[in-house]
């Protein structure tokens, strides 16, 4: 990134040191604006090193993370500062809870005792295995994820190809 100059409330230009073709890609995904000097909060080393993972993350959105704990969990809760009229609406889950638990035995005790909600990617004996207590709805299903950039030959966006 060379440049990146504020065009107004809702617009910026970003100016790149030099081509970089998945640029669009990149700041479509979960991209972070962080505050000015956040990066020197981090713990340092004695050996000089810094820790970035012990930041206190922060939230914009419809939920701020409260509590993230590197390897094992993220805690995130509604944003109350979060503006009115959101398309999203009045959100009805308070908080949301991430674990990593990367054991699949561990994964379906949690999931048999309520302790999780669901998790993907498991063999088939163990499928075969959770959908045999009927206690478990067990959902064998692809999953794609699709990204695009429209491209404008009409020229509709007045001298933007995108």
């Amino acid at each position: 990134m060379k440049t990146i100059t504020k065009l107004g409330p809702y617009k910026v230009q970003l100016d790149l040191k030099k081509s970089f073709p998945v640029a669009l890609e990149f700041l479509s995904g979960p991209n972070a604006i962080l505050p000015s000097g956040i990066w020197s909060t981090a713990k340092e080393y004695a050996e000089g090193k810094f820790d970035y993972a012990t930041v206190k993350p922060i939230g914009t959105g419809s939920y701020k993370i409260t509590k993230a704990v590197p390897c094992d969990s993220v805690i995130m809760e509604i944003n109350k500062d979060q503006m009115e009229g959101s398309l999203k609406g009045k959100l009805l889950i308070g908080k949301l809870v991430f674990r990593i638990t990367g054991d699949t035995e561990r994964q379906m005790v949690e999931l048999l005792t309520g302790g999780l909600i669901g998790f993907g990617k498991i063999s088939k004996d163990n499928a075969q295995d959770l959908k045999s207590m009927n206690t478990v709805h067990v959902l064998n299903a692809k999953a794609m994820r699709i990204k695009y950039i429209a491209m404008d030959r009409a020229d509709r966006a007045k001298g933007s190809p995108l």
